[in-house]
């Protein structure tokens, strides 16, 4: 007794962890957020019993009603509405009968963008998703033999809810009902329809006008109607997380109730009947949490922020839907087991009212069996359960109370960055909270494709026959909808009596307030009749650049186009698709000049973060340089600031035209171009020197940063003899092999690694086989598939062809693939084996259209007569620029690199041989070997040094900052081939020497590595480096030989790698302190992360036991590490490697020099510098793991394994389109085959 928590996890959790293991290596909420495997009393901030309060009573934590179920079962609302009033009028009379106690109406998608059903936008709409109403008798219709002061009633509709409200207040009148005994609730939320759903009608500003004059109406007509209901429903369903939800449906609620203020109303007077509509999700207790922190959160706001003094306008009463996202049409019957649990927790988290979705509904309309089992789910919780018989039936779980209390901190946070924006308005025009909710749903979703979120029947449990569920059909039932419109629409003509007199009135009263349209006076936005129309005009008469932030036009542009050339417009703004245009309204000029302003206006946007209105006003009449200037500095943005957020755009995009370098100076181009140049801080002297000596014709040229390249023509081949045998004589196909100076240091790499790989595979691999349940049967396949390999990699070494080099660059990929997808009944595996074929095959076909290019010049795919013929021209620069692509692919370098972590699920041994002489490797092997075509363009050597740094930053940061050891490792390794990259761009001897002897002594140093996160989880069962500590005196030998190889890789004194950060050093210095800086930042970077990695392992108290490692397993580290310390005594012989390599590629005599200087020359101090930087980096490294966040998220976001995923899935479909015509008839089959073929002949 008395024990802490701390020793439980270490005396008794730990070890039943490490002898039986868990399920998962991380458990997480749906939102990511890591779930302990106990909670107590200790995870519980202090003054729990303030923050709970009681039932009934501040801050309602625990629920609104003193008695909660005890007293009153909440409100089972079905939702339903489809097709007609009619039909919908008979589900609602079922739905009664069956026991519902309050009704909630869907609408279908005309009715809530306020359309009548035969309007030509609403064909295929009509009657799908709910019901329609065109008029007050539909409205009639749909109530008829439904008492309405018998019923609440539920209405989801938003944009036109004043109206439909009208309607339904109407239907009362006719029945004999006082407005006083009918209750309900309009959703009337207007704010989510612009965060997540899109059907709103009027812009922001109106529609909140609306919104709080229904508040005024009912306040003092309808005291018992629920003017709004607040929803997070729809931001949940948009992909948001759980604290996502609160936070923006809580800062929609404080924009109405501050809206309604500012009208002048008093909250006590309104506030009472503000609801809200949230989302029942699928995470148990995180979904339980969420509710019980809302209600907090909401007292507290209406009492600090708005000063509520009636207690019924600080209670947040909620209504919950089931989440209709995670019904799945895979397996619908699944789908009741997910409501049902959905269902406990909102009701465990105190809803008052309750709608449960059918178990069809991925599929279409719910059918009445459907409706009336989500209807039992709710009765049998009520009266089964024995969930409604006590108040709070979680009070006090440590787990509830600890998530409600991260959530509400969570949810508060990001409601403050809401307010620093000027409030949600502001938040959403910036488009800040549509983005949120896109990367959590993307960051989902990839969870999904990727196996790491398991769904039930999606992507685990799989079923071949799935039980067919009949939806309910629409049939013919809308029909007469569209032919009662006409009548509909006759009757209400408003030339005709009593509707064009309140017009007119309503027209008058408005004169007199001032309006002279919605949204114009002042400025303020309005939205373009015929929008559709205009942006089709635009594209065909003017060039535009379509971004992701707010529709733009200026007053300018508008005035030229006819549709609005007599409209007195001072701007028009729309949120949207943006599309900013710069005609010759702008500049005078057409072509390259309207280009480079739309180019220029979306800098101005992204370096000032002004959008819409307020951009529109700065470029009205762009100031004069200095002046631009400031007013960027005035706004917060800092020369990197752009440089951070928007590299890539910059440097494939941005044209250097007028401004400094012609005469042509207007003040867009004056004020727009030096902006430019000196916010982005990349344009400097020598690029501007370039353009202005390339001449008047090519004033438009693509941006390049600053750098060396000075290109080196040479004939000399170093290295020994070859073979060229014939292949395909007729097609100019030979064999040419040759063992030059790269190719043996390449095929050295390749067998010299496979021979520990093989050493540890021997005892490694029955283990693994034997955890798999699989039979030691397939030990051969193993090492034949290690074997190809191999030989994939010495054939890439010695292939003096392009023709040949791409072979064997395929052979690489596909032993890759197998290797990687070893394991194959892990899913996991098989789809990081995908990846890595799919990524490195695809960019391959970039390498093949590079050599056809070069012998379309050239005549001959032969490397040396390349070599001795190519000049500097445009055809070299693409093909070499092509190729450049491949290889960074290969090697994983940004933005490729997204492929190398995920193919860590793959056996240890692959991983090390992957990553240190085979796969990953090939990359700077090919770069080095088409070295002489790379270095004839200036732009490729500076694209190397930019794509070599961007690697060697994302990959450190993400090593020092991630937990599992194979995924430390991985991203180490793209960052250390980055180095090799950024030498190679860096050029000259140093550079290119210094890149050979990087990938030689990295070979050996990750080779190790990775076999000692073998050997360590091997002898733990750990995998994640939080998990470990102390096994250095277990695990003497590992511990020592990993410890020589992680120096290596740091590069400290005394191991070979110290070699390679003097060669990197001088090659930066030799351009520049600047470059030199890089390098110095991230030598840090890497000492830091290395150090992290054998620490965490092998020193501190140790966690739990470590067992027994073979023999086998732990002598090739040994070894490894003892080649490693040799080479920092004598490293002649990696010079010597790396010299005849680095001749290889520049075609002439390299020297790469090692020795050790006792001075201060500048190499040593930069060392020194690295020493005690990455000493203070280590000690602070905790501090990494959000900016490793922020790097995934924008690379999820923005990265190509966004591109990767969608090309997937467009492949998908595809095969999914070809599926059908094969499965149809056998007169489709000879349509499907003839059709194709006529027309092929006909073109032909």
């Amino acid at each position: 007794m008395g024990r802490t928590k701390d020793d439980w996890e270490r005396k008794t959790y730990k070890p039943a962890k490490d002898r039986n293991g868990e399920r998962r290596e991380e458990f997480t909420t749906f939102a990511g957020r890591p779930i302990e495997p106990l909670y107590t009393p200790e995870d519980v901030a202090p003054g729990l019993s303030e923050r709970l309060g009681l039932p009934g009573t501040p801050p309602y934590t625990r629920g609104v009603q003193p008695t909660m179920y005890r007293g009153r079962l909440w409100t089972m609302r079905q939702y339903a509405g489809f097709s007609t009033p009619e039909e919908s009028n008979l589900r609602y009379k079922m739905l009664l009968a069956q026991g519902s106690t309050g009704l909630s109406v869907a609408f279908d998608l005309p009715t809530q963008i306020g359309m009548d059903s035969d309007h030509d936008m609403a064909i295929g709409e009509v009657g799908k998703v709910g019901v329609a109403i065109d008029s007050l008798e539909d409205m009639e219709i749909l109530f008829d033999g439904i008492p309405l002061d018998s019923v609440t009633t539920s209405m989801t509709i938003n944009a036109p809810a004043a109206v439909l409200l009208c309607m339904y207040l109407a239907v009362a009148e006719k029945q004999g009902i006082p407005f006083e005994k009918v209750g309900g609730t309009i959703q009337n939320d207007i704010l989510k329809e612009y965060i997540a759903r899109g059907t709103y009608i009027f812009p922001p500003e109106p529609s909140m006008r609306l919104i709080t004059d229904t508040f005024a109406f009912c306040a003092e007509h309808v005291p018992n109607w629920n003017t709004i209901s607040i929803s997070g429903y729809h931001i949940r369903e948009a992909g948001s997380t759980a604290a996502q939800e609160l936070a923006f449906t809580l800062a929609d609620g404080i924009a109405y109730v501050q809206a309604a203020v500012d009208a002048g109303l008093a909250v006590d007077a309104f506030a009472p009947r503000v609801a809200f509509f949230f989302n029942g999700h699928n995470d148990f207790l995180e979904e339980i949490a969420k509710y019980r922190a809302a209600r907090r959160m909401w007292h507290r706001i209406m009492t600090e922020r708005f000063g509520a003094k009636d207690p019924r306008s600080t209670m947040l009463r909620f209504h919950t839907q089931t989440a209709g996202s995670t019904l799945t049409a895979q397996q619908p019957e699944n789908n009741v087991v997910r409501v049902a649990v959905q269902a406990l927790a909102a009701v465990l988290g105190g809803t008052q009212s309750l709608h449960t979705n059918g178990m069809d509904e991925a599929l279409g309309l719910p059918t009445e069996k459907s409706a009336r089992i989500a209807l039992r789910t709710q009765q049998i919780i009520a009266h089964e359960s024995g969930a409604a018989n006590t108040v709070d039936p979680v009070a006090g779980s440590h787990a509830i109370e600890h998530l409600t209390d991260t959530l509400e901190e969570e949810a508060f946070a990001l409601i403050g960055k809401i307010d620093a924006m000027g409030g949600v308005l502001k938040a959403i025009e910036k488009g800040w909270v549509q983005r949120q909710i896109q990367d959590a749903a993307y960051t989902f979703q990839q969870d999904v494709e990727t196996g790491e979120r398991l769904v039930v029947g999606v992507n685990v449990n799989q079923s071949e026959a799935d039980i067919p569920t009949d939806s309910a059909p629409l049939g013919e039932l809308v029909e007469h909808l569209l032919a009662a419109a006409p009548n509909t629409r006759f009757l209400r003509d408003p030339t005709r009596g009593g509707v064009a007199t309140v017009l007119n009135e309503l027209a008058r009263e408005a004169e007199e307030l001032g309006f002279d349209g919605i949204g114009i006076t002042g400025g303020e936005p309005f939205l373009v009749p015929d929008m559709p129309q205009l942006l089709a005009e635009l594209s065909q008469v003017l060039p535009v650049l379509v971004l992701t932030n707010g529709t733009l036009f200026s007053r300018a542009l508008l005035e030229r186009m006819e549709v609005l050339r007599d409209a007195d417009v001072t701007q028009v703004t729309r949120i949207g698709t943006p599309v900013f245009a710069a005609p010759e309204a702008f500049t005078g000029r057409a072509g390259p000049a309207a280009d480079v302003y739309s180019f220029a206006v979306t800098v101005v946007a992204l370096v000032t973060g002004a959008r819409g209105a307020e951009l529109v006003e700065l470029l009205a009449e762009p100031p004069d340089a200095p002046a631009l200037w400031d007013e960027i500095v005035r706004r917060g943005a800092t020369p990197a600031g752009l440089a951070a957020r928007d590299t890539l755009r910059l440097e494939v995009c941005f044209p250097l035209y007028g401004n400094d370098l012609t005469e042509e100076r207007g003040p867009i181009e004056a004020g727009l171009g030096w902006a430019c140049k000196e916010a982005t801080g990349f344009i400097g002297a020598d690029a501007v020197r370039a353009v202005r000596e390339a001449g008047p014709a090519e004033r438009l040229v693509p941006f390049r940063l600053t750098g060396p390249g000075i290109a080196r023509q040479g004939n000399a081949i170093s290295g020994g003899g070859g073979v060229n045998v014939p292949w395909a004589p007729t097609l100019d196909l030979r064999l040419p092999l040759r063992l030059d100076g790269l190719a043996a240091m390449s095929a050295l790499m390749a067998t010299g690694v496979a021979v520990p790989v093989f050493v540890f595979a021997w005892r490694y691999l029955p283990h693994h086989l034997d955890e798999q349940g699989r039979t030691l049967h397939e030990q051969p396949r193993f090492y034949a598939l290690l074997g190809l390999f191999m030989v994939a990699m010495v054939g890439l070494a010695l292939a003096q062809d392009l023709i040949l080099l791409f072979v064997f660059w395929d052979l690489t990929a596909v032993a890759s693939y197998l290797l990687i997808a070893y394991d194959r009944q892990d899913p996991r595996a098989r789809r990081a084996a995908l990846m890595a074929l799919l990524v490195t095959a695809i960019t391959a076909v970039a390498l093949l259209i590079g050599a056809l290019a070069l012998y379309d010049r050239y005549g001959t795919f032969s490397l040396p007569e390349l070599f001795r013929e190519a000049e500097s021209n445009t055809t070299v620069a693409v093909a070499g620029a092509l190729i450049a692509v491949a290889a960074l692919a290969k090697s994983a370098q940004v933005p490729f690199h997204f492929w190398l972590g995920r193919a860590m699920v793959a056996p240890t041994p692959v991983s090390a041989y992957l990553h240190s002489a085979a796969m990953v490797a090939a990359g700077v092997l090919l770069i080095g070997r088409v070295y002489p075509l790379l270095e004839r363009s200036p732009v490729l050597l500076d694209a190397l040094v930019v794509a070599g740094f961007a690697s060697m930053l994302v990959g450190g940061v993400l090593a020092l900052a991630r937990d599992d050891l194979k995924q430390v490792l991985a991203y180490s390794t793209f960052s250390q081939y980055g180095y090799v990259v950024f030498l190679y761009g860096l050029g000259g001897e140093a550079g290119v020497g210094g890149a050979a002897f990087y990938v030689v002594t990295h070979a050996v140093a990750k080779c190790a590595l990775f076999l000692t996160a073998g050997a360590v989880t091997r002898a733990t069962g750990a995998q994640r480096l939080s998990e470990l500590g102390g096994l250095g005196r277990r695990m003497p030998v590992v511990a020592a030989g990993s410890l020589a190889c992680a120096a290596t890789v740091a590069s400290l004194p005394l191991t070979v790698g110290f070699f390679a950060d003097e060669l990197l050093f001088k090659a930066a210095l030799e351009h520049g302190w600047a470059f030199a800086a890089m390098a110095l930042l991230i030598a840090v970077l890497t000492l830091a992360y290395m150090a992290r990695f054998w620490t965490q392992i092998f020193l501190g108290r140790p966690r739990g036991e470590a067992g027994p490692v073979p023999a086998s397993m732990v002598a090739p580290v040994g070894a490894l590490g003892a080649i490693c310390l040799v080479g920092g005594l004598v490293p002649a012989p990696f010079a010597q490697i790396a010299q005849d390599a680095g001749a290889s590629s520049l075609l002439t005599a390299v020297s790469v020099k090692t020795r050790y200087h006792l001075d201060l020359r500048a190499e040593n101090l930069l060392a020194l510098a690295t020493f005690a930087l990455g000493a203070l980096v280590y000690a602070g490294h905790r501090a990494l793991p959000a900016a490793a966040t922020g790097i995934a998220r924008l690379g999820r976001r923005l990265g190509p394994e966004r591109a990767y995923t969608a090309g997937l899935a467009a492949l998908n479909r595809l095969s999914d389109a070809v599926h059908d015509l094969e499965v149809r008839d056998f007169r489709g089959r000879v349509t499907a085959i003839f059709l194709p073929t006529g027309v092929l002949f006909a073109l032909a």
